[in-house]
């Protein structure tokens, strides 16, 4: 019977042992799977050799991603997808809700908490400085000044900012674990880390580069100093990989609001009723990505890819 390693470093670094294993055996020249980002790569196949040394750059340093507080090292399983379509209710005849039931598990993972500590997509937003700083948000005082579709942005972001700010407070008050590592300054910094040396290579490896590129830059936070970085990154190319990333992500947020704009839901699905409406709304976003190329050469790669 085969023994189970169940150490801090074996979460760490068995799926990116297991990605490098298929690479090395199956994997060829590949074009990104996100369509939009092709032209960032001059619609070129890139070289799955980009993301092996990615990933043997991981595997360096993985070892040293062990948190100090070794509370955040037992294993624990946690739903992956919670969000209110997973969650069960009944109203009893008090008349409270009642949870009766979670569902949606099949891509539970058994991990630290140090590597499954985050917010449900549906509640986070990482991306706005007052839910960074953990700060009371707060509508501005000259609201009623601003016209009624900026008014709806500024309500939405607060909206967005308190429901991530009352999720990490209740979890200080209800799970300490998982608070604690919610709160670790590098927390986040781990998990991306893992997250991308765990994905299936889709023909880039750039997500994971710009995540090992941060990992230096903030490696005495990560280590508390004292350690020398192993992974070392040559200015010029840090500089054109930043670039790309800034590029793709202007890409990544046109494509939002397209599918916003289409209502496309996970994966491409819309509610029947809605079908033939995103269907024909899809066509004539197309005919317009067409009719921007600025040469018959840009067409015909729009139209390949």
């Amino acid at each position: 019977m085969a023994t189970i390693d169940k150490s801090f470093e074996a979460a760490l670094v068995r799926a990116a042992d297991k990605e490098l294993a298929y690479l090395e055996q199956f994997s060829h020249p590949l074009l990104p799977f996100q369509r939009v980002r092709r032209e960032g790569y001059k619609y070129q196949e890139q070289p799955p050799s980009d993301h092996i040394e990615n990933l043997d750059r991981y595997l360096l340093i993985a070892s040293s991603l062990i948190p100090r507080n070794p509370a955040l090292g037992c294993f624990s399983i946690r739903h992956p997808n919670l969000q209110p379509s997973n969650i069960i209710v009944l109203r009893l005849p008090d008349s409270n809700l009642h949870l009766v039931g979670l569902f949606d598990w099949q891509h539970t993972t058994i991990l630290p908490p140090f590597l499954l500590a985050s917010i449900p997509k549906c509640l986070q937003n990482y991306d706005d400085p007052v839910s960074q700083a953990m700060t009371w948000p707060s509508l501005l005082e000259n609201l009623d000044n601003l016209g009624e579709t900026e008014q709806s942005c500024k309500k939405e972001l607060y909206y967005h900012c308190l429901i991530h700010y009352h999720y990490v407070k209740n979890m200080e008050e209800c799970n300490m674990l998982h608070y604690a590592a919610l709160m670790d300054p590098m927390g986040m910094l781990h998990c991306r880390l893992f997250c991308h040396t765990s994905d299936p290579w889709e023909g880039e490896t750039l997500v994971l580069k710009v995540v090992l590129i941060e990992a230096t830059e903030h490696w005495e936070t990560l280590m508390g100093g004292g350690t020398l970085c192993p992974v070392v990154f040559d200015a010029k190319d840090v500089h054109k990989t930043i670039e790309l990333d800034e590029v793709q992500r202007g890409v990544d947020k046109s494509l939002e609001g397209c599918w916003n704009m289409i209502s496309f839901g996970p994966e491409g699905w819309v509610p029947t009723e809605q079908y033939k409406e995103a269907m024909a709304c899809s066509e004539q976003l197309k005919e317009d990505t067409l009719a921007e190329a600025r040469s018959d050469e840009e067409w015909a790669e729009i139209v390949v890819h």
